[in-house]
């Protein structure tokens, strides 16, 4: 399906700056490239010279990143320095993909056969995806639709199948799926009697019979009894000029449950008015989804595979709480 739907074919030039410890680089793109005859270009790991260097030299035709990656190749003022033109086409996923770095993506790479798909681990890293054949504009805001032999479904927290539009805990069944975990228990736990497995990601489906990701069901912020989506928030924040790979997590509260924590670097705040951040806010969210508090941290950080760690960015305004401050950019290390 991922030979078909992104039409690698023997003339291909990859770059695999993806860990071969993970399914992503090892399973998913490797075999796929291997099929079909075509080549790799493996790093030992992701420098945005080196990625860039190796497509220069190797006349890399094809993209395989997770959207850290993209940023930090977009923010580093390196890629004008080198020749990229080989470039055709580009995969990304392994996180949320926004609309807005869709379109930076085929603006710096100057092409629009951009695919973001969805997968894991457990279902070989593939089971979501729209096709090359798909417009640009579908491609930049859904993740596709269920690949061969493969089925996907929204269902609500009592395992009630869900409508379109309305967003639930996506799940998954097919060919494609692991048989289990090693510990019993917990494939019980993330398998139903039919066989439907519980991916702990919010998902839409729509009547075009595409899906779109809205978030992790774990990331969700209850506040005063509203389930909020941090990913929404992140994208308007993203918006603002000067930001970037925000982050909104969920911190204890004892009136409200959690309220909302805008996390950006420390470097981007130091160039941003918050007075105006928080009128562009009010603007484009409703009261309940504007952040209570900001904060800034020297640097994000990451897990092994390359994503934004959430539960570190959870766990350090929960264990500063007492630093945070309304209407102003709090600094935590």
């Amino acid at each position: 399906a991922y030979i078909d739907n992104l039409k690698v074919d023997k003339d291909e030039v990859m770059l695999l700056d993806l860990p071969l410890s993970y399914c992503y680089g090892s399973v998913l793109l490797s075999c796929s490239f291997f099929q079909v005859g075509a080549s790799l270009v493996v790093s030992k790991m992701f420098t945005v010279r080196g990625a860039l260097a190796a497509i220069e030299k190797y006349h890399c035709t094809f993209l395989n990143m997770v959207p850290t990656m993209c940023q930090l190749i977009f923010q580093s003022g390196l890629l004008e320095r080198y020749d990229t033109s080989s470039v055709r086409k580009i995969g990304v996923g392994g996180s949320f993909v926004s609309p807005e770095l869709m379109d930076a993506i085929a603006a710096n790479f100057k092409t629009t056969d951009i695919i973001c798909a969805y997968g894991l681990t457990e279902s070989t890293s593939y089971a979501i995806s729209p096709s090359l054949d798909d417009p640009f504009e579908e491609r930049r805001v859904f993740v596709g639709r269920p690949t061969l032999n493969m089925e996907a479904r929204i269902v609500s927290e009592d395992g009630s199948i869900l409508g379109y539009d309305e967003p639930g805990e996506l799940c998954l069944r097919g060919a494609g799926m692991m048989i289990g975990y090693l510990d019993e228990a917990q494939t019980a736990a993330m398998y139903d009697s039919d066989g439907w497995f519980r991916t702990g990601d919010v998902a839409l489906a729509h009547s075009n019979g595409m899906y779109s990701i809205v978030g992790r069901c774990k990331d969700m912020i209850i506040k005063g009894g509203e389930n909020i989506s941090p990913m929404q928030i992140e994208r308007i924040i993203d918006n603002y000029e000067g930001i970037s790979g925000s982050q909104v997590v969920g911190v204890i509260d004892p009136v409200f449950g959690e309220k909302v924590v805008a996390v950006i670097t420390k470097s981007q705040a130091e160039d941003i008015d918050i007075r105006q951040l928080i009128n562009y806010l009010k603007i484009n969210l409703s009261i309940n989804k504007q952040p209570d508090y900001y904060v800034a941290v020297d640097s994000l950080p990451f897990t092994t595979s390359g994503k934004i760690s959430k539960q570190n960015l959870r766990n350090l305004v929960n264990d500063k709480f007492e630093n945070l401050k309304r209407n102003q950019i709090v600094y935590l290390q």
